[in-house]
């Protein structure tokens, strides 16, 4: 992760009371029923015999059913460890599939179903706010109002949208027990959620066949700063949709924070995303951009002055937590203005020149 991010509070989290009451009460009944989850559930929700309440039911009778109370919830407890989870490989990770099927899917309904009900009607009355209102919170708290995961692109977090993109680091479908702890809830961007990129791929596994653990980042767990550079394997030619050849350069601090970039970099394809979703179509338009500047700072003499207007431009682009694609964009003019060959930093200044003759 690029900068430093911390959770919000918000009465939301009263949703984790559903699961922590249901788990403690499970010993005390042999018979479902409301008294196993919290005092307010039952008045906010409604006296119901449906949806929520009848898939705890279902996954309350195969908890019994399996003979096995203490350890599914030594599992769940265990399960909200999100953070331990990610750091240490030698950690204990809970399976309830591992135990019966049956289990598994009833819990998995259950959690998803709880999942869900974050923007419920009856929980939005209960607590007196929305996931819109914590991912606004979560952008002025954090002073980021980009994927704090890509930092490149915005993530929903308006009404006009379909949902708020507060997802999930380990995914619910395969962690169904953590699916409403907000050590596992992050916001997150499309193109960091999608199923090519994230979806519901393993993070602290190597692969999705569980063959061997490997630590990995944890939103919430801070591991340093890091250095980012772009580096530039062959520049764009003036052949058409030649765009040149591009890496970024991920850098940490010691080893072990090398490792944790690189898996981060390498998982959520942050250098390939940023070049093919961010760079190549800032370098396609830029002069057109540029153009667009030099007219707004009504700067008339572009010969003489395209060095100087050119910083400004590269200036101008500011706002590297508040605004998408802008570090992206940043590092090209750097790149064109420090490290370009004379040949393709003349070449562009051409093409703007003819633009100026329009």
């Amino acid at each position: 992760m690029i900068t430093e991010i911390n959770q919000v509070d918000s009465n939301l989290k009263r949703i984790e009371e559903i699961p922590d009451t249901f788990f403690k009460e499970v010993p005390n009944y042999s018979i479902f029923g409301y008294e196993l989850l919290p005092d307010w559930f039952k008045d906010k929700y409604g006296n119901r015999q449906d949806g929520l309440y009848k898939k705890a039911k279902l996954f309350f009778i195969e908890i019994k059913k399996s003979k096995k109370e203490e350890d599914i919830i030594a599992g769940y407890t265990n399960s909200k460890n999100i953070s331990e989870h990610c750091k240490d490989v030698n950690s204990t990770l809970f399976y309830c599939e591992k135990i019966d099927p049956n289990l598994f899917d009833t819990a998995k309904n259950f959690f998803i179903a709880l999942y869900s009900s974050l923007d419920s009607d009856w929980l939005n009355k209960c607590t007196e706010t929305k996931v819109l209102e914590y991912l606004k919170s979560f952008k002025r708290i954090n002073r980021l109002h980009i994927c704090p995961v890509c930092h490149n692109e915005p993530f929903k977090s308006n009404k006009y949208e379909n949902r708020g993109a507060l997802d999930h680091w380990l995914c619910k479908s395969k962690y169904p027990l953590t699916s409403v702890h907000f050590n596992n809830l992050i916001p997150l961007g499309d193109g960091c959620n999608c199923s090519k990129v994230k979806g519901e791929k393993e993070i602290i596994w190597t692969d999705d066949k569980r063959s061997k653990r490997q630590s990995f980042m944890h939103p919430y767990s801070w591991n340093g700063e890091l250095e980012i550079s772009l580096i530039c394997l062959r520049e764009p030619t003036p052949k058409v949709d030649d765009f040149g050849d591009w890496k970024f350069n991920f850098k940490g601090q010691d080893a072990n924070h090398q490792d944790l970039i690189d898996k981060w970099n390498n998982f959520f394809k942050i250098s390939d995303r940023w070049i093919e979703e961010t760079l190549i179509p800032f370098i396609e338009n830029w002069t057109g951009l540029f153009y667009d500047y030099i007219l707004a700072e009504e700067i008339i003499d572009i010969d003489n002055d395209y060095d100087q207007a050119l910083k400004s431009f590269k200036n101008s682009i500011i706002g590297f937590y508040l605004i998408p694609y802008a570090r992206v964009h940043w590092f090209f003019l750097d790149f064109i203005i420090n490290k370009a060959s004379v040949s393709l930093y003349d070449s562009y200044k051409t093409e703007l020149m003819k633009l100026s003759t329009l």
